[in-house]
């Protein structure tokens, strides 16, 4: 099974039909593609009996829950569950995740025809589940999954359904299918161009420089795999970034490195420059001038006003 790295940043265009079923932006609502069968609910928990009352919760289908853990007070971990059904409404009557994480999300994945069965959701299911786990956007609570077995035709479909699924749930809010990042396998400590297309940037913050390098993608800014950050959690540190941090090095991602520096192992999303800035610097990070693009050598705060059309 192939997972495309920058898959939806080489996307051709797509024409995306959204609804706000009860007239909420933040409330029931769907989504699919002009030209496609996959449709996409996605509601908060709280609201999960209007999901409930659904035709498309009583079909075949995959769902995606999405939380947080128990006593994350940051909410800043992101756990999901991906799961597969052939009634939503008869799956919770029995049994499901409900007390794994404290959810805030459910998304509900079907077609608008009759062809989705049983076999296509167990694929589409096990496809989302080596997705997330590729992209590292979440902790995913799922045991193990299988793709079972279906002809050629069947499995093109499946996958085309899980695909569409991926694209639909980052539309409606829920980003953990993205790949990070266009580009990967930068050496940190060689300094690499990454090009000017992708603002690669380095930290240089206070007269104070650290190994580290961070890439848009989207609307998170990644902090790169091996990048260094200083261990020591200042005073200055928002509470928010220092649970991050302390996450972090729980889950094995932030780790001992050389004498007053820790180390990314993997590929780090962070929701803004600053927040990339502070996870790095161990304090409070003003990130728009923290970070200097490796080519041009500007700020990030003139690399965005340059590509806005205004004079730094």
């Amino acid at each position: 099974m192939a997972f495309g790295e920058g898959e939806f940043n080489s996307m051709k265009t797509q024409l995306v039909r959204l609804q706000l079923l009860d007239g909420d932006p933040a409330g029931l609502r769907n989504a699919a593609m002009a030209g496609r069968t996959t449709l996409l609910y996605a509601c908060p928990w709280t609201q999960i009996q209007s999901l409930m009352a659904q035709d498309e919760a009583k079909r075949t289908a995959v769902y995606i829950l999405a939380g947080v853990e128990p006593n994350d007070a940051a909410g800043g971990h992101l756990v999901i569950y991906v799961g597969e059904c052939d009634s939503l409404v008869e799956r919770f009557a029995a049994h499901h995740k409900k007390d794994a994480a404290e959810w805030t999300e459910i998304f509900l994945a079907t077609t608008t025809d009759g062809a989705f069965n049983k076999a296509h959701a167990r694929y589409a299911e096990h496809w989302l589940v080596q997705k997330a786990l590729i992209t590292k956007q979440s902790k995913i609570l799922n045991g193990g999954t299988g793709q079972g077995k279906l002809d050629i035709g069947d499995q093109a479909f499946a996958e085309d359904f899980a695909r569409n699924v991926a694209v639909l749930a980052q539309t409606l809010g829920l980003g953990v299918f993205r790949q990070p990042l266009a580009v990967t396998n930068e050496k940190i400590n060689d300094n690499q161009s990454l090009g000017s297309a992708i603002p690669t940037s380095e930290f240089k913050y206070t007269n104070s420089p650290v190994a580290a390098l961070m890439v848009p993608s989207g609307n998170q800014f990644v902090i790169k795999a091996g990048s260094l950050s200083r261990a020591t959690d200042m005073a200055g540190l928002q509470d928010g970034y220092r649970t991050m941090r302390a996450n972090a090095r729980k889950d094995g991602i932030l780790i001992a490195d050389k004498d007053g520096y820790e180390r990314f192992t993997i590929d780090f999303p962070t929701p803004s420059t600053s927040a990339a800035g502070s996870m790095i610097y161990g304090s409070a990070c003003a990130g728009p001038v923290a970070w200097y693009h490796v080519d041009t050598k500007e700020s990030f705060k003139d690399w965005q006003a340059r590509q806005a059309g205004e004079t730094p």
